[in-house]
C-alpha cells in the first residue's frame, strides 16, 4: 500500500476512534448518573483482551513516523555524498545513524542478469510471387507497351473509370489482327471477354459477345487472362484440360473500335489493346499483374534496343533472327 493510501486509512481510523471516544464518554456519564441514584450494574466490566483499534492506529502512526524519519535521513546522506547518482547510496540494512556507507551498498538492490536471447538463424528469403513466373513466361506479343492515357481512360492497375470502377488489370497496346501468344504453359479455356451488360442495347450486346478471353492456368493454379483476343481455329478445337506450351500462338488481337465507338467520345478513338489479368487461383480475386508485366515491358525494350544496335551495325537490311520473346 502506498504512503498516501496508508495515511488516508489512518485518518479514517482516527475519525472512527474520535466518535468512539465521544460515545464512551456519554455512556460513562450516563453510568455515573445511574450509580449516583443507587443503581448497581449486574454485569461487571470485562477487561479487553488483545489489541484494540486504538493499538492499530498507534502502530500505523508509528510506522509512518519511522518511514518519514528513515526517508529524511537517507535524503540527507545522499545529498552529503553527491546526490542520488553517486556511489554512496544507502542499501538495505544500513542504519540511519551510520556515517559510513556499507561496502555492499551497490549490491543492496541486485539486478538479475538479462537472459541472453537465442541467436537467430538465417532467415530464408521469401521471393515474391512474380519472381518464379518471370523465368517461366514469355511475351504475349512481339512488343509489349502499356496503354497510357487516352480519352477513354488509362490502362494501368486500379486506374479509376468514369463509372466509379477501378481497372482490374493492365492494358497492352496492340494492332488489330496482331498475333497473340501463350505467355506460359498450362491448360487453356475460352470464354466471353465480359458478362452481358443489362444497359446495353440489343445491337451492343451482340457486339460485346464477339469479344473473347483466353485463360491459361499453370500446374500451381496461377492464371493469366488475356481479353479481347480472337482464338485461332485450332485453339477452339482443344479438348477440355488439354495443355498448351508457352510461346504457342493462341489468337489475334481484336479491334476495340466497335465496342468503344469514337462517337461516344467526340470522335476520339480508344487505343486498341489486349487486357491482362492475373489470379493466384482460377476464378479467385484478381491481383496486381504489374510486377509480371513490368518484366515483359523490360524485355521488350531490351529487344528493341538490340534490334536498333543490329540495324546500325548492318544498315543494308540483312535478315535478322526472330526476336526472343
Amino acid at each position: 500500500m502506498a504512503g498516501n493510501d496508508v495515511r488516508d486509512a489512518a485518518s479514517r481510523i482516527f475519525g472512527l476512534l474520535s466518535n468512539e471516544e465521544q460515545r464512551k464518554r456519554r455512556l460513562a456519564a450516563m453510568m455515573d448518573r445511574l450509580q449516583s441514584n443507587g443503581w448497581v450494574n449486574p454485569q461487571p466490566a470485562v477487561p479487553v483482551r488483545g489489541p484494540t483499534v486504538a493499538n492499530a492506529a498507534d502502530a500505523i502512526e508509528a510506522r509512518l513516523s519511522a518511514r518519514d524519519t528513515l526517508r529524511s535521513e537517507a535524503e540527507r546522506q545522499l545529498e552529503s555524498r553527491g546526490g542520488p547518482g553517486s556511489s554512496g547510496a544507502i542499501g538495505i540494512g544500513a542504519s540511519a545513524d551510520d556515517d559510513e556507507v556499507p561496502a555492499n551498498a551497490e549490491n543492496s538492490y541486485p539486478i538479475p542478469p538479462r537472459k541472453p536471447e537465442p541467436p537467430l538463424g538465417p532467415v530464408p528469403p521469401q521471393l515474391p510471387w512474380h519472381r518464379d513466373l518471370q523465368d517461366k513466361t514469355l511475351l504475349p506479343l512481339e512488343s509489349v507497351r502499356y496503354r497510357y492515357q487516352d480519352d477513354w481512360g488509362k490502362g494501368l492497375w486500379r486506374d479509376p473509370r468514369s463509372d466509379g470502377r477501378l481497372h482490374p488489370g493492365v492494358d497492352i497496346v496492340t494492332r488489330p489482327g496482331e498475333a497473340v501468344y501463350a505467355p506460359m504453359s498450362g491448360t487453356l479455356s475460352i470464354s466471353d471477354a465480359y458478362l452481358p451488360n443489362t444497359d446495353d442495347s440489343k445491337g451492343k450486346a451482340g457486339i460485346r459477345k464477339t469479344y473473347k478471353a483466353i485463360r491459361i492456368t499453370d500446374d500451381e493454379g496461377r492464371t493469366i487472362v488475356l481479353r479481347y483476343v480472337k482464338p485461332l481455329p485450332e485453339i477452339w478445337n482443344l479438348a477440355a484440360g488439354e495443355r498448351i506450351e508457352a510461346g504457342a500462338p493462341v489468337g489475334t488481337a481484336q479491334s476495340l473500335q466497335y465496342l468503344y465507338p469514337a462517337e461516344e467520345k467526340g470522335g476520339n478513338r480508344i487505343t486498341d489493346h489486349i487486357h491482362v489479368e492475373f489470379e493466384h487461383q482460377p476464378r479467385a480475386r484478381r491481383d496486381n499483374p504489374m510486377p509480371l508485366t513490368d518484366e515483359w515491358v523490360r524485355r521488350s525494350l531490351e529487344a528493341d534496343a538490340q534490334e536498333a544496335r543490329h540495324a546500325r551495325r548492318w544498315p543494308t537490311g540483312r535478315e535478322t533472327e526472330p526476336r526472343d520473346r
